[in-house]
């Protein structure tokens, strides 16, 4: 009764690339999350010293942003992508870091 089913050759899709997705969506989303927090990225900053470093070994510094006399002490978001990359996202052209991700507190001094 009726047609037997016809079927074209099979069509190939294309491979995804689920980790870049993964990975834009993860730094878009850390960057949406850090912008609560602070612009950690070095070039921000000055007047920066080193003042020891965490269990989870991320050095922290105090320094001052550019233009403000307000001292801070935090970590470097170059360093923190080194160590723990999702806890790092990019606001604006620069880096940022999400403290919640890190065992250093961003504090000012």
């Amino acid at each position: 009764l009726g047609f037997m089913p016809e079927y074209g050759a099979p069509v190939l899709m294309p491979p995804s690339d689920r980790f870049s997705t993964f990975l834009n969506f993860g730094l878009s989303l850390g960057g949406i999350i850090a912008s609560a927090g602070s612009g950690s990225d070095s070039k921000l900053k000055e007047n920066i010293k080193y003042v020891g470093s965490s269990p989870q070994g991320h050095n922290i510094w105090e320094f001052n942003y550019v233009g403000d006399s307000k001292r801070y002490r935090g970590a470097m978001a170059q360093e923190v992508a080194k160590i723990n990359p999702m806890a790092v996202g990019i606001e604006d052209g620069t880096l940022t870091v999400d403290y919640s991700k890190i065992d250093v507190d961003m504090v000012e001094v």
